[in-house]
């Protein structure tokens, strides 16, 4: 993949909402294990749509339908993500 800037963002078990934005791994990291934090850290890219992003990157083939609808709600697995349960995960 290409150098793209991007943030990582922590989704809390059962939240609606994100609960926190963090620069690097590290820090998030580090972070949810001080407050013994469960759920899904995920990198997304600044600046485009998660969609966008991996029909850029070649991870994924464009589609004709790709709608707003389809757009807003898209998600890939290609995005690093780690799970975290009570600040644990097998990330760092």
């Amino acid at each position: 993949m290409t150098k793209v800037h991007g943030v990582y963002i922590f989704h809390g078990a059962g939240a609606r909402f994100a609960a926190a934005v963090y620069e690097t791994v590290e820090q998030a990291t580090a972070d949810i294990a001080r407050h013994g934090l469960s759920g899904v850290l995920t990198w997304y890219p600044v600046g485009k749509t998660v969609y966008h992003h991996v029909v850029d990157e070649g991870l994924f083939a464009a589609k004709d339908y790709a709608d707003g609808k389809f757009v807003q709600s898209f998600t890939s697995a290609f995005l690093d993500h780690y799970h975290f349960a009570d600040g644990k995960t097998d990330c760092s």
